[in-house]
């Protein structure tokens, strides 16, 4: 894919015809051909093409710019899974500081000033149930999983958490855009511990999540409060896990009487260690319901 994004001119032979791309332009042969078909590829904007910066490209069109790419990548495959990364690193050396355009440290993936933003991907729903690759990065980043979606970038009043940190270690410390050994990415924001999973085929995620809570009276039972719905990664299986939810983005999703209100999404973590701190692993998605801000409290969340 980074061959196409990063040549200047594009032939290309199909059953049809001929096409023809370059920056200016295009054209087809015979003339009867689709009409425009070729301007559907994706582009890079000039300033990230040319590797020069623009002042008329902010930080924020850069990094739509990026999400844009991997819209396009996360529906391709790589002959190797070791490759994820590698084979989009080209691109991602395209976008990084030297040309001043405001994204920040590039690790595993994703960019420090849209740190929040990053963490915002999912699967497509008909590649939830393929195995999961072998490791070659991070559970936080996109690159971890086959058919991973960047999800609409939100505006940053809506932005629920904060990023604090990113750090990873390379495999080859020459090539930092290539396949990572480990990483953390540390974030502040709303947080519930000790979530369960149920399947409920009504949801269009597949599983309802749900904690338990003593009565607010003496003697009073425990009761179930659902306070979201979830989304699975590749690889991952509900089973006999305690679930934890780090809330990232705020919504605001208009639903009938009978639905509740979705108002936030976030990840989906379980708990690891990792020399022997306290670390979360991402296995999902979620999507939290007015109950997830009644119960989550702020919390510094370290992810591997």
């Amino acid at each position: 894919m980074q061959e196409r994004l990063l040549s200047p001119r594009l032939l290309l032979f199909t059953s049809e015809g001929l096409y023809w791309r370059c920056r200016g332009g295009s054209h087809q042969l015979p003339e009867t051909l689709r009409p425009g078909w070729p301007a559907l590829i994706p582009q890079l904007p000039s300033s990230v093409f040319l590797g020069k910066a623009e002042t008329s490209i902010t930080p924020r069109e850069a990094f739509k710019a990026w999400q844009n790419v991997l819209s396009d990548y996360g529906q391709s495959s790589v002959t190797y899974d070791e490759d994820k990364l590698i084979a989009i690193a080209g691109v991602s050396k395209r976008f990084d500081k030297p040309l001043g355009l405001g994204l920040g440290q590039f690790a595993a993936g994703l960019w420090l000033e849209f740190l929040v933003e990053g963490l915002r991907w999912t699967v497509e729903p008909r590649k939830i149930f393929r195995k999961r690759p072998s490791y070659r990065a991070p559970s936080w980043s996109w690159a971890a999983v086959n058919g991973s979606l960047p999800m609409s970038a939100p505006q940053p009043d809506a932005l629920l958490a904060r990023g604090r940190g990113l750090i990873v270690e390379v495999l080859d410390g020459k090539i930092p855009y290539a396949e990572t050994i480990r990483g953390t990415v540390i974030v502040d924001g709303p947080f519930l511990r000790n979530v369960s999973m149920g399947l409920d085929r009504l949801q269009p995620f597949g599983y309802y999540l749900s904690v338990h809570r003593s009565g607010d009276l003496p003697g009073e039972e425990e009761a179930e409060r659902r306070i979201g719905i979830g989304q699975l990664d590749p690889g991952t299986w509900p089973a006999e896990v305690t679930f934890h939810c780090l809330g990232l983005v705020r919504r605001k999703e208009e639903t009938s009487e009978e639905t509740e209100s979705i108002l936030c999404d976030g990840l989906l973590l379980i708990l690891g260690q990792e020399d022997g701190m306290e670390k979360f692993v991402r296995t999902g998605w979620f999507r939290g319901f007015n109950a997830f801000n009644e119960l989550a409290e702020q919390e510094t969340v370290f992810i591997g």
